[in-house]
């Protein structure tokens, strides 16, 4: 939900990007992958790999200041908090004024 107005003072950003698990890790039935994860990955929730976490943060910063002008700016970002997690693909993000 976009504001009405571009936050202006100091801002607390939090990420979450939610990114699917490769196919080699879903069981097969007949040569197909099925939509169940193969046991030894079941429990994993943060994912290490590609795409860097800096990446998918500075893209969405320069979003939400630029075209999107949630915010004035990305340097009026104080405090950042990002995860990368396994799960169904989507982004969510949180912006809270520093008051």
């Amino acid at each position: 939900y976009r504001p009405k107005l571009p936050y202006a003072g100091d801002i607390f950003i939090k990420m979450k990007f939610y990114l699917p698990h490769p196919k080699n890790r879903y069981k097969t039935k007949g040569g197909k992958p099925t939509k169940v994860l193969k046991d030894r990955y079941k429990d994993m929730i943060f994912m290490s790999y590609k795409p860097d976490i800096d990446n998918l943060a500075k893209m969405l910063l320069d979003t939400i200041a630029g075209k999107g002008k949630m915010i004035c700016d990305d340097s009026q970002v104080c405090i950042l908090q990002a995860e990368k997690l396994y799960g169904e693909p989507r982004t969510e993000v949180t912006i809270q004024e520093i008051h």
